[in-house]
């Protein structure tokens, strides 16, 4: 029997919080996703309360990202995750805010980011997921460039929803009032094995380090291209190629289709309510909510579901900025299915050059030397 690489065995313990791992619905009920709707609702009400709903939209894109943290972990500090994120948010919306007007900048810090968010799927979903969540709030930020002094507004209202939502899923944790996410056992010394891990990785020779070089470049060259064809709200494609582009590519193939049928159905739903509903902004903030829930509740569930939640968030979300919501629709279907395309192209291009070079060296290797 052949002895398993000790580094191969350190990453496959470390894999502690699997992407595809079920919720069970019999332990935890709905408490996890209830923990997390205050800090979304809070800056939605105050926002609307005091008339500048669109500051209160950016605090509560922050609360519901960071949210999504609850269901992550990465050290025997359960908020980790939670915490990594809205630092790294806080940071990328400044970033985002100021480049968003130079495109060549703006590509290549993002490309930067993204490799990075390639790199980090060494270390499982939770830290991809912590990193994943800064390079949204970068293509969030940089559609909606206002130099220094709004980047550090945005950066500011992301730390506020951020952290409002660690503080109360902490005290929800502290006090035992709703059942927590399911989470795995950790390995002993997680950071210190995350460090020796990318240390691995970080090299052309790996083939996670190819896989991000390919991301970062992709993503980059995905952004430059929505901006230079002016797609409405192109941020949505380089994310899509995001969220979606994995080293699998069954599992890259499988979310792309779930992803572009969850936006087409997600954006759909969110027309039609709003059409028969006609409603006011507490009204659509309350729909927000509503969408949240779902979105938090079906993350582990089903990716076509979630998809279909997290699509009617973001629309109900900016119809209260203004945006008519078939405009959103459409830019939303028209943008996740270019996303789409290019994830499965460049996909299919990498895994076809990784299985070449897969073939090159073992024909090497049985090629007799003379």
């Amino acid at each position: 029997m052949s002895r398993s690489n000790p580094l191969t065995a350190l990453a496959r313990r470390y894999r502690f919080a699997r992407p595809r791992s079920p919720l069970r619905w019999s332990a935890e009920g709905p408490g996890p996703a209830l923990a997390c709707l205050p800090a979304i609702a809070i800056p939605l009400i105050v926002g609307i309360g005091m008339g500048n709903a669109p500051a209160g939209l950016v605090a509560a894109g922050g609360a519901l990202s960071v949210g999504f943290g609850s269901f992550q972990q990465l050290s025997d500090i359960r908020a980790l995750p939670m915490m990594l994120a809205v630092a790294g948010m806080a940071v990328a919306a400044l970033l985002g805010t100021v480049l968003g007007e130079h495109a060549m900048a703006f590509a290549a810090m993002l490309a930067l980011w993204a490799g990075f968010c390639g790199l980090a799927t060494t270390l499982g979903a939770g830290a991809w997921w912590s990193v994943l969540q800064w390079v949204i709030a970068m293509l969030v930020a940089g559609s909606r460039p206002g130099g220094l002094i709004g980047g550090l507004e945005r950066a500011l209202l992301v730390l506020a929803g951020g952290s409002l939502q660690i503080l109360i899923v902490s005290a929800v944790w502290r006090l035992k009032l709703l059942p927590e996410a399911t989470t795995q056992p950790l390995p002993p010394q997680p950071l210190r094995i995350a460090g020796r891990l990318l240390r691995r990785h970080f090299s052309l020779h790996a083939p996670t380090g190819r896989y991000a070089l390919v991301l970062a470049l992709s993503v980059g060259a995905t952004d430059l291209i929505a901006r230079q064809v002016s797609l409405p709200n192109g941020y949505w494609a380089p994310l899509t190629l995001l969220v979606l582009m994995k080293p699998g590519f069954r599992e890259t193939f499988k979310r792309g289709v779930q992803r572009i049928f969850g936006t087409i159905g997600g954006a759909g739903v969110a027309t039609l309510l709003v059409a028969l509903l006609r409603p006011s902004e507490w009204i659509t903030a309350g729909l927000v909510v509503a969408a949240a829930f779902g979105s938090y509740t079906l993350l582990r569930v089903n990716y076509l579901a979630y998809s279909v939640a997290i699509t009617a968030y973001v629309a109900f979300l900016l119809s209260l900025a203004g945006t008519p919501e078939p405009v959103i629709a459409a830019h939303r279907v028209i943008a996740t299915m270019a996303g789409g395309i290019i994830a499965l192209m460049v996909h299919a291009g990498w895994t076809a050059s990784e299985r070449a070079r897969l073939h090159a060296a073992r024909t090497e290797e049985l090629t007799p030397r003379s």
